[in-house]
């Protein structure tokens, strides 16, 4: 789901990290595949089994809360949500516990009811 120029644009967007190296290699980019599936099709972070083929849920929670507390989502979010809109790809509907409840600000559902509010009016 995340092209090279999608996983570019992000790459550049992630923080160092305290020991001043970047957490941006083959399996951050894993990392936000199962962030845009996730975002994409809704599900809980532990939907994501560990063991398999890519990184575990717990991981990919862990790294987008390392990303949050750094500052850094809401630019990796925007980055991220643009791509996958530029691709055809849509968000999952807010469902609380699911991972795209957390990763999505609270602004974009804001906006997201303002354009279903507006949708509904023009009926």
């Amino acid at each position: 789901m995340i092209n090279d120029e999608l996983w570019q644009q992000l790459a550049e967007s992630l923080p160092g990290v305290p020991w001043g190296r970047k957490l941006h290699g083959k399996r951050d980019r894993a990392v936000f595949e199962v962030m845009a599936y996730l975002a994409v099709n809704g599900g809980h972070w532990f939907d994501v089994a560990p063991g398999g083929a890519g990184p575990s849920g717990l991981l990919c929670w862990r790294r987008y809360l390392a990303w949050r507390e750094a500052g850094a989502w809401p630019e990796l979010w925007r980055t991220l949500h643009a791509g996958l809109l530029a691709m055809g790809h849509g968000v999952a509907p807010r469902v609380p516990g699911h991972a795209v409840a957390d990763m999505a600000p609270a602004s974009f559902w804001a906006s997201q009811r303002r354009s279903d509010a507006v949708a509904e009016a023009a009926g």
